[in-house]
C-alpha cells in the first residue's frame, strides 16, 4: 500500500516529466495559428450613434481595425480584440492617427464647441481654486496669529540678579546682569543658589528660583513664558488685549492679572495660585484653579503647602499676607448668617379671591 510520501514522489515525477517535455516548433506554430484564427473570427455586433451597425467578422486590414475603434472608446470591445487593436496601433501610423482623431475630435463643429466651453470651464476652475484658497487662509489665520512672531525682538528685561545667571542663544552662553534685555529665541537660566527677576514688556514680573530656565515668545494674540525646568513666581499684569500663557513640557496655563507659582520637573508640573484664577490645560482637559488652590499634572507629585512653595521668594512675606487675607475672607463668608427660609408672603394676601393658580419663587 502506497503511503503519502509515495504519492508525493509520483506527483513530482509527473510534473518534472511535463516540464521537461520538448515541443517542436511546428507544433507551437500551429497552436498559435489556431488561437489567432479564433480571435480574428470573433463576431462583434454593436450599434453606434444614428443606429448604424458596426459588424467586423474578420480582422484583415486597417479598415477592419478602424471599424472597431468606436467600440474601443465606448468600452464595448472584447478584451481579446482590445489587445489586438492596441498592439496594432503601436505599429501602424495610419491607425494611430485615426485613433487620435476619434479620441480628440477633428471636426470644426467639435472644435468650436470645445473652444466655447474652455473659457467657461477655466472660469469655474479658477473660482473653485480661489474658494479653496480663501477657506484655507481663513482657517489658518488663527494659527498664524497664534504662532507667528510679532512686534519687536526684545521681549523682556532682567531687573535683578543674585548669583550666576546665564543667557543661551544660538548654542552660545554668556553671563548676564541686571539691565540686560532678552530677545527672540534667547533663554535665561539660573545656577545653583542664584535667582533673578525679569520684567516682561507688559509689566508682568517673573521671579526665578535657582536652577530654573525659561524663554519668552510673542505673537499678535498672546505672550508665552516657556518654562523648561525649575520654578517661577509670576505677578501677571492686567492684560489689555490677548492672553499670557505659561507653557511647561506637559501643560499650558492661561493667566490674566494673576499671581501664581509654576514648578516643573521630571515628574510633572505643580501650579499654585496665590491670587486670582488660572486655567490649566493638561491632557486635553481644562482645569480651573482658584486662589489658595493647587493643581499637579502627575498624581505622584504630593501636595505641598503653598506657603512652602513660595518661601524662597524675595516677596514671600507679601504673598503670605495675601494668602492669610484670603483665608480670613473665606472664613468670614462661611460665618455669615444665611437668610431664614420663608413660608408665607404678603403678596398672597393681595391676590383676588377668584384666583385659580398662584406660583412664587424664593428670593
Amino acid at each position: 500500500m502506497k503511503t503519502r510520501k509515495d504519492f508525493i514522489k509520483d506527483f513530482d515525477a509527473a510534473v518534472s516529466e511535463i516540464r521537461d517535455e520538448h515541443l517542436s516548433q511546428p507544433v507551437v506554430d500551429k497552436a498559435a495559428d489556431r488561437v489567432w484564427q479564433k480571435i480574428s473570427k470573433e463576431i462583434v455586433m454593436q450599434k453606434s450613434n444614428d443606429s448604424i451597425e458596426i459588424k467586423v467578422d474578420r480582422i484583415r486590414n486597417c479598415e477592419d481595425f478602424q471599424a472597431l475603434m468606436p467600440l474601443y472608446f465606448s468600452k464595448d470591445l472584447s478584451d481579446a480584440r482590445t489587445l489586438l487593436l492596441e498592439d496594432h496601433t503601436r505599429e501602424c501610423l495610419t491607425c494611430r492617427k485615426k485613433m487620435k482623431e476619434l479620441r480628440f475630435g477633428n471636426s470644426s463643429v467639435s472644435a468650436t464647441a470645445t473652444n466655447s466651453r474652455k473659457p467657461f470651464s477655466k472660469t469655474i476652475k479658477w473660482a473653485i481654486a480661489a474658494t479653496i484658497f480663501i477657506v484655507f487662509a481663513l482657517s489658518a489665520l488663527p494659527f498664524v496669529l497664534r504662532y507667528s512672531p510679532y512686534g519687536e525682538s526684545v521681549h523682556a528685561m532682567v531687573q535683578a540678579v543674585d548669583g550666576p545667571v546665564y543667557s543661551f542663544s544660538n548654542n552660545r552662553s554668556r553671563i548676564i546682569s541686571a539691565g540686560e534685555k532678552l530677545t527672540t529665541g534667547e533663554s535665561i537660566r539660573t545656577a545653583k543658589e542664584a535667582d533673578a527677576i525679569v520684567r516682561l514688556r507688559d509689566g508682568s514680573l517673573i521671579e526665578m528660583n535657582e536652577r530654573s530656565e525659561f524663554s519668552v515668545s510673542e505673537n499678535s494674540l498672546s505672550t508665552t513664558v516657556n518654562l523648561g525646568r525649575g520654578q517661577l513666581i509670576l505677578q501677571v499684569a492686567k492684560q489689555k488685549s490677548g492672553r499670557l500663557y505659561v507653557a511647561t513640557p506637559d501643560c499650558l496655563v492661561e493667566v490674566k492679572g494673576t499671581i501664581l507659582s509654576v514648578n516643573s520637573g521630571t515628574k510633572g508640573s505643580r501650579i499654585s495660585v496665590i491670587e486670582g484664577e488660572v486655567a490649566v490645560d493638561h491632557a486635553g482637559t481644562t482645569h480651573q484653579v482658584k486662589s489658595g488652590e493647587q493643581y499637579s499634572t502627575n498624581q505622584s507629585l504630593e501636595a505641598v503647602p503653598i506657603e512652602n512653595e513660595i518661601s524662597w521668594s524675595r516677596n514671600a512675606d507679601n504673598y503670605l499676607n495675601l494668602l492669610k487675607e484670603l483665608v480670613s475672607l473665606k472664613k468670614e463668608i462661611t460665618q455669615l448668617p444665611t437668610p431664614v427660609a420663608r413660608h408665607s408672603t404678603r403678596l398672597l394676601d393681595l391676590v383676588p379671591s377668584n384666583t385659580v393658580l398662584y406660583a412664587a419663587l424664593p428670593n
